[in-house]
Order: structure tokens, then C-alpha cells, then sequence
């Protein structure tokens, strides 16, 4: 059953509805690869393999009695530890909330519970969600499927291995500053943050201390998203539906579009951005740079116009994001990482010493970092008003037929522990986390050294499917995500 592990999701799905394969069998073959990959990329931190096959045997008898189910009937995937399920733990990998569990489903499990997805664990994640490597004193270090040395990416690194090990063919995680993207760029498959609007992120650890009542309309809601990683273009805008709990009328109404492939892209304008100039961030290496290059190349094939951006268009992108999310979010990070106690950060340093900190390092620097860049209210809200108007431009310019190609990150995936030298390399993605714009990561096949490459792709609000259609004509012409060597 080796080859089940090459399907989408939804392909698994029509293939389980027409008898061709059982729930059993589907989930079976998932769980059988977690099994091989896992030891080696600890990426699947909690399990429920005896509960999925039971459900998967439910699911089954009510086929063969000829019952309707729903949309992802006996299809597996995995879900990042920081979005609840009841039951199961919810410590966003900190050692403070060690033992915490979830008292509720998130809103997102409920959805794809209730279309007949089971769930086979839960992933790994850095300290309370804030770095680009998923490692913590709770579960340890999550390692990339294409290279045990190199890190999967974080905050949804546990997703986007064991998605890029083929262990599920897709996943649930969160993106507030390109902890979606990351990790799908670095293990090779689909990743999309989408507009915020779109999928409630109730449930989500980073939300508990915010007003729940008025989660929706907080000012959070515009940065964390809850979003899909998966290893097939076409399941991206079928996942957000359900997802999303269907409800968006004026996002369900492009869905016919996607049915085909777009290649004929001359009524749109792809610009590019192969080389930015990032405050902080590495210039990005060369086969990045032509990475974007090709892609640019290929819808420019299709008749898509191309113009290229100022590379220093995103020059401000972590001020922006900084700013923006202390102007959302009123709690210090050294009240995140202490659950809601603020942390002596000199006691801390003195725990390191010692051997005896409660954090990890980087989450450590990250509390340092706050303090270090500190901004005063008026240049907070000075940076605010330089991120707005960075918006009005990007919306005029990107309209309703024209996307942004650009890196997601300097380089392919780094070597574990080493992103500490370069730590605000991220910033290739938190801009449009800032400003609330949709993305995507998109696989462009491997390097030499058989390590995945992508393209980001950046459309307009409310736009997600174009950025979809774009991704779907990359997977067509690039073959898309490609199982690693074991």
C-alpha cells in the first residue's frame, strides 16, 4: 500500500468512496510510515493510532452499508500541539504549561472531524510557538525528513515533516510569522497562510488570554491564521473550505476555477522580488535568487507579464511586524513563555549558567530581543503608519489579476542549531503576516544536494485563489513535493 502514500488528500477520499481502497487500509499505510520516519525526525509527538483505527472501522462499515460521509472520509492527517484537541496536551512546547490539556476541540478539529478526517497525533513545535526550529524541553528537537542535520523550520515544523516524510498527506498549523511557510518550504510541499478572515482560530494556545468572546475581531485575529500544509496543490482551496466551516460565500464562488489549470496567464502581472533587501535578513543565496527567477520564467511562459519590485520594497518587514504585533497583542513574550507570569529574565540567565534555565536558548533571546528592541508608543505607532502605507501600495498594485514571487526564506534549510547565527532570516515572511496578506509556499523541486526549493507566492486579500491557481500550475510544471530517501 505504498503507493497511498504518493495521494492527496481528497484523491484518497474519492478513491475510499469508490470501494477502491478502505479507511482501514488508508490509515493503516499512514500510520505504518509514521512508525519508520518518526524515531529519526520525532515529528509526531503525541499518538492516537489505536483511536484512528477504530474510527477508520466505523468509517468503513458505514461505507459499506452505503452511508454518505463526508468530504474527507477516512483520510488521515496530523495536527500542530499548539491547536487544541480535547483531551490531548496543549502546551505550545512550553515548560510551564507542561501537563495542560485541552478542554475542547478548536473550532478548525471540529470542522474536519465532522468531514470524517481522522486524526493520527499531534506535532511538534517550538517553545510557545516562536522560532523558526521546532525544539523544546518538553519533546525535543523535530528534524528535517531530506536531511536529519537540517531543522524542518518552525512553528509548524512537526506538521510540515512529517507532511514532507509522507506520514499524512496533509496537516493543521498556524502562521504568525511565516510558521506555516517555513516549514513548507524547508520539507517541500504546499503550505498557504490564508486571509484571516477565512478560518477561526479559536482553540489556538496563543488566543487563550484574549477576550473570547471577541476573538474574531481582535486585533490578533488580523495575524494569526490557522492554515493547511499538505503534499498536493489541488487540495489547498478544498482544505480552506472546510476549514473555514464553508461560510464564505465570496471565497467558494472562485471554486470552479480551480477545477482546471490555469495556462493561459496573460491577462495577469507577476512581479518580482528575487533578491530583497531585508533590515537584519541575509541576502539570499543564489539558487534561491534563481529559484524565483525560474518561476517567474514559467508564468511568463503562459503569457503572465513580468515586472520586477524594488528590492528594498520590504526593507522595514520586522519593524512592521514587530510593531504590529505589540499594537495586537498586550502581553510581554516574557509573559507567553511564562504562561501569563512574567519571567525574570536575570534569573533566567543565571538558571543558563547552571544548566537549569526554563527555557531553551532561543527562546531566552527571543525575551532578550524584546527588550533590546523596545520601541517607545510613538514609534510604534510611527512604524504602524509606515506598515499601512505599505499596504495601500501593495493592494493597489496587486488589484485583482497580479501576484508577488519572492523568497521564503535566504537559503534552503539550514543545518540544525544554526539559525541562532542569523536570527532574523525569517523576515522573508513576516510582512505579509503584519499587513495581512494571503501566501503561499510553493515546492520548485530539489537542489543538488536533494534539498527542497520554493517560491512564495503573495496575492491580494481575499485573493487566496489565485495564489491556488498559481501553486497548481507550479506543481504541474515542477512535479511538486517528492518523497525523501530514506
Amino acid at each position: 500500500m505504498e503507493e497511498l502514500l504518493n495521494k492527496g488528500a481528497f484523491e484518497l477520499s474519492r478513491m475510499i468512496k469508490r470501494k477502491e481502497v478502505s479507511p482501514v487500509e488508508v490509515v493503516n499505510a499512514h500510520i505504518n510510515r509514521i512508525k519508520n520516519v518518526n524515531d529519526k525526525i520525532n515529528a509526531v509527538i503525541t499518538f492516537r493510532f489505536e483511536e484512528a483505527l477504530l474510527e477508520a472501522r466505523k468509517s468503513e462499515e458505514k461505507i459499506l452499508k452505503g452511508e454518505t460521509r463526508g468530504l474527507l472520509c477516512g483520510v488521515p492527517l496530523t495536527v500542530k500541539e499548539s491547536i487544541s484537541m480535547q483531551g490531548y496536551p496543549l502546551t505550545a512546547g512550553s515548560i510551564f504549561r507542561k501537563g495542560k490539556l485541552a478542554e475542547e476541540d478548536s473550532i478548525v478539529v471540529q470542522y474536519l472531524k465532522q468531514e470524517g478526517a481522522i486524526i493520527l497525533g499531534q506535532t511538534n513545535t517550538p517553545e510557545c510557538n516562536f522560532w523558526m526550529e521546532s525544539h523544546n524541553k518538553i519533546y525535543g528537537r523535530t528534524k528535517n525528513p531530506y536531511d536529519t542535520d537540517r531543522t524542518p523550520g518552525g512553528s509548524s515544523g512537526g506538521e510540515g515533516a512529517i507532511v514532507g516524510a509522507g506520514g499524512v498527506p496533509f496537516g493543521i498549523g498556524s502562521d504568525i510569522a511565516g510558521s506555516i511557510r517555513m516549514p513548507a518550504a524547508f520539507c517541500g510541499i504546499f503550505g498557504h497562510r490564508p486571509s484571516s478572515h477565512l478560518i477561526p482560530i479559536k482553540g489556538h494556545a496563543f488566543c487563550e488570554r484574549v477576550d473570547q468572546q471577541n476573538l474574531d475581531q481582535s486585533e490578533i485575529k488580523n495575524n494569526l491564521v490557522i492554515g493547511p500544509l499538505c503534499r498536493k496543490s489541488e487540495d489547498l482551496f478544498p482544505l480552506i473550505k472546510i476549514m473555514s466551516g464553508a461560510h464564505d460565500k465570496e471565497f467558494h464562488a472562485h471554486e470552479a476555477q480551480l477545477h482546471f489549470l490555469k495556462t493561459d496567464w496573460s491577462d495577469y502581472k507577476i512581479y518580482l522580488c528575487p533578491s530583497p533587501d531585508i533590515h537584519f535578513a541575509s541576502y539570499p543565496d543564489k539558487e534561491i535568487s534563481d529559484t524565483i527567477e525560474l518561476a517567474g520564467k514559467t508564468f511568463s511562459d503562459h503569457g503572465a507579464k513580468i515586472e520586477y519590485l524594488d528590492n528594498k520594497i520590504f526593507y522595514d518587514a520586522f519593524e512592521i511586524w514587530q510593531s504590529e504585533l505589540t499594537d495586537a497583542n498586550p502581553h510581554s513574550l516574557s509573559e507567553e513563555f511564562g504562561n501569563g507570569k512574567s519571567l525574570s529574565l536575570i534569573k533566567e540567565l543565571g538558571y543558563r549558567l547552571i544548566g537549569k534555565s526554563h527555557l531553551t536558548l532561543p527562546g531566552l533571546l527571543m525575551c532578550l530581543g524584546e527588550k533590546v528592541f523596545h520601541r517607545s508608543e510613538k514609534e510604534v505607532k510611527y512604524i504602524i503608519e509606515k506598515g499601512i502605507n505599505l499596504s495601500h501600495k501593495l493592494e493597489n498594485m496587486l488589484g485583482t489579476n497580479a501576484l508577488i514571487l519572492m523568497p521564503v526564506f535566504p537559503r534552503v534549510a539550514p543545518k540544525n542549531k544554526t539559525p541562532l547565527m542569523r536570527p532574523l532570516d525569517w523576515n522573508y515572511t513576516t510582512i505579509f503576516s503584519a499587513l495581512d496578506f494571503p501566501a503561499s509556499s510553493v515546492p520548485m523541486g530539489l537542489n543538488a544536494q536533494n534539498i527542497p526549493l520554493a517560491v512564495q507566492i503573495i496575492g491580494n486579500r481575499d485573493q487566496d485563489y489565485q495564489i491556488i491557481l498559481a501553486a497548481k500550475l507550479l506543481d504541474k510544471v515542477y512535479g511538486g513535493w517528492k518523497m525523501p530517501q530514506d
